[in-house]
């Protein structure tokens, strides 16, 4: 027989008690000395587990799911997600086995070690003895040519240093693929100038200068232009132009601006910019339209277009002011370092040797001025002249007129270009020229009586 206790009070004592069925239990069963707990079943605590004399001493498992430890835990794997752990930051180490997203930025006031071979640190990355691949650098190539300007840096002018402007909407070619152009006659003039207080790598830069005591206040652009087979690598980028700039003490243009940079493409093949001035260039398209608003001492300016055209084959850069009231002694801005990349932001000024400056310009102008040259007569008064090129021209270019020429046989005219023969990628050029006192079919030899009398050979756009 078991024990029945009838009543509410008193102490049941035992030294043993062996029960069969359930034992229930109204109030606090409490275990002083109890060693281990051994359940063949769930232990369900309904208020949680302490470990320990107070929460956190040792560990601590609440109803709501929470457990804290005061010590390590160890464990074979951990499963599940780690999107809300905190204080991970301030660990020594943070190891896993498989790919890790981070979603903020990973900050490290030390270097950060790849592998055996990479570190990276402030100074930069050092790999040794490994190869680094990158995809680009300010989305475009890693190699090759950046700047898709030529001369941006105003080193080469095969034509001279100083140029009027003819105006009436004539361009007016100045420093290298640098021309000058304006509706009203002659107003300006472009000339070279010291570069270096833009940066001691600039040699010279452009000076565009209304004349002093000019009252004419066209509009004057100051612009260079690309090719088509430059224009197309770029469609469908995002271009950053970038220069450096300033004006003169009585530049008189409203807010010292250069009241417009303009970029604008067209589906012209390798579009004339007198062509773009006078309204004609297909399906014209402006990419950038920003100002500038000048100092006297030097400053770097960028802007980004807009994506160019997939269907663009024309692209003209143009510098443009407005001057006003009557020109002072340094009513000028000068201009030095144009660059137009790919990308959104400007990089440093790409800086090319002058040979290979000098190259891509002769591509679109080249000068001969001495030396004899085999010629062939063509009737009474016209040589077809063999001319040797330094590089390949653009396409099939004019030369001047109006220079003097002399031929063997003591004889010297002034002779006009009447036309050119060229093939694509040739480096000879022959050109026929009129003003000679000759005899058909007989071989001359002819040559440039030098100074201005030279033979300027322009492919031009």
């Amino acid at each position: 027989m078991g024990v029945q206790i009838n009543g509410d009070t008193g102490n049941v004592i035992a030294t043993k008690g062996t029960f069969s069925g359930d034992v229930g239990i109204g109030g606090t069963l409490t275990y002083e000395d109890v060693t281990n707990v051994d359940s063949v079943g769930l232990i369900t605590a309904r208020q949680g587990i302490k470990i320990g004399s107070g929460v956190g001493v040792a560990a601590s498992i609440s109803v709501d799911g929470n457990a804290e430890f005061a010590g390590i835990v160890t464990a074979s794997s951990f499963v599940g997600s780690g999107a809300n752990l905190t204080g991970v930051a301030s660990t020594d180490n943070i190891r896993t086995n498989t790919n890790a997203t981070f979603l903020k930025n990973i900050n490290v006031s030390g270097i950060a070690t790849v592998g055996s071979a990479v570190t990276i640190s402030e100074s930069g990355i050092d790999a040794s003895g490994i190869g680094i691949t990158c995809a680009n650098i300010n989305g475009t190539q890693i190699g090759g040519r950046r700047n898709f300007i030529i001369n941006g840096a105003m080193q080469v002018w095969q034509r001279g240093t100083s140029f009027d402007s003819q105006g009436n909407g004539q361009n007016d070619y100045t420093t290298d693929r640098f021309a000058i152009g304006h509706n009203d006659s002659h107003m300006a003039a472009v000339t070279q100038q010291d570069g270096t207080g833009a940066d001691a790598k600039f040699q010279y830069c452009a000076r565009v200068q209304r004349d002093s005591g000019n009252s004419q206040t066209e509009q004057m652009r100051f612009h260079t232009a690309l090719e088509t087979k430059d224009v197309i690598l770029l469609r469908g980028e995002t271009l950053t132009i970038s220069y450096y700039a300033r004006k003169g003490a009585n530049y008189s243009e409203a807010n010292s601006q250069i009241n417009q940079l303009r970029i604008a493409t067209g589906e012209n093949t390798d579009g004339d910019p007198n062509a773009y001035s006078g309204g004609s260039w297909t399906n014209a398209t402006t990419i950038l339209n920003e100002t500038a608003t000048l100092t006297t001492s030097w400053q770097r300016f960028s802007h980004t277009t807009s994506a160019v055209s997939s269907s663009a084959n024309s692209m003209i850069i143009e510098f443009r002011n407005t001057p006003v009231g009557t020109a002072g002694a340094n009513d000028y801005y000068e201009i030095t370092g144009v660059q137009l990349e790919v990308g959104s932001q400007a990089t440093a000024f790409e800086h090319r040797s002058y040979a290979e400056e000098l190259t891509l310009c002769q591509r679109y102008f080249q000068i001969w001025e001495r030396g004899y040259l085999a010629a062939n007569a063509v009737g009474s008064s016209d040589l077809y002249i063999g001319v040797p090129l330094t590089t390949p021209l653009r396409t099939t270019p004019t030369t001047n007129s109006g220079f003097s020429m002399h031929r063997n046989g003591n004889q010297t005219n002034t002779v006009s270009f009447v036309s050119a023969t060229y093939q694509t990628n040739s480096i000879i050029l022959e050109v026929r020229m009129s003003g000679f006192s000759v005899s058909d079919e007989v071989a001359y030899n002819v040559t440039c009586v030098g100074g201005s009398d030279r033979m300027e050979i322009s492919a031009e756009l």
